[in-house]
């Protein structure tokens, strides 16, 4: 509700100075996150964040949130890596403290396979800006990915210092702990999932996972089974698909 109620005040900017590429860049992003929490058509998203994306680089071809916003759309929407690539590295050159643009070049080295180089970004982001959560869960889902277990525990607790209802770190917590084999605290841990500062859901996806990762073929399946009927559904950046999960640990 909040980024929808963001681009409608975005847009509302535009109304009063359509010449200015930042206010075009934002919306870009914003609907880029729409499209990521799965709260606006992926088609709807794509199209508006488009438009806007464009509309800013031609605007102002130096604004480094213009060439940040598409890399969103390159990354999110296209999955055109060298493009994304490349407007990372162009957010950089005219703004090279640029928090976002960073830890964007650290996934995207992630997803390139270019491992040596994956943390630079993501950790001179969290130089710039040390008490980010957001800053903190990117990085434990780098090192979650390069298969650093213990540390990523580390990063998450400092995030959840921070920000203790957060919902993405609270979830990557979980999937930490099941990696490192702690299955009793990996499901109690589960069971008071944050989907709000003020509320708390028992994640059965997650839960269901832990099982399986024990190898307890009858707790996986069962809630295996809830997890089909529940249908349930939150807006996590690091959730894993816990039908195919379950599955392949179940070896089926």
């Amino acid at each position: 509700e909040d980024v929808f109620l963001a681009v409608r005040e975005i847009d509302l900017a535009i109304e009063v100075d359509s010449t200015n590429s930042r206010y075009y860049a934002s919306k870009a992003i914003y609907c880029g996150y729409l499209a990521i929490m799965d709260a606006l058509p992926f088609n709807d998203a794509f199209k508006i964040s488009k438009e806007a994306a464009e509309k800013a680089l031609l605007l102002n071809s130096l604004d480094p949130e213009a060439h940040y916003a598409m890399l969103v759309l390159s990354f999110v929407f296209e999955w055109d890596i060298d493009k994304a690539q490349y407007h990372g590295k162009q957010a950089l050159i005219y703004r090279p403290n640029y928090p976002d643009a960073l830890f964007a070049g650290s996934l995207i080295d992630i997803v390139s396979q270019n491992y040596e180089n994956a943390e630079d970004g993501v950790r001179k982001a969290l130089m710039i800006d040390p008490f980010s959560p957001s800053m903190k869960y990117y990085y434990a889902a780098i090192l979650v990915r390069l298969d650093r277990i213990e540390e990523a525990l580390n990063m998450i607790n400092e995030g959840l210092k921070l920000a203790p209802t957060n919902t993405n770190s609270y979830q990557l917590k979980g999937i930490i702990l099941t990696r490192l084999g702690e299955y009793e605290k990996a499901i109690l841990h589960y069971n008071t999932l944050p989907t709000s500062p003020n509320k708390t859901i028992l994640y059965n996806a997650g839960i269901g996972i832990v099982y399986a990762a024990m190898g307890n073929r009858e707790k996986a399946i069962e809630y295996l089974e809830k997890i089909k009927e529940e249908k349930q559904q939150i807006n996590v950046a690091y959730e894993e698909n816990a039908l195919v999960i379950i599955n392949t640990l179940l070896g089926d």
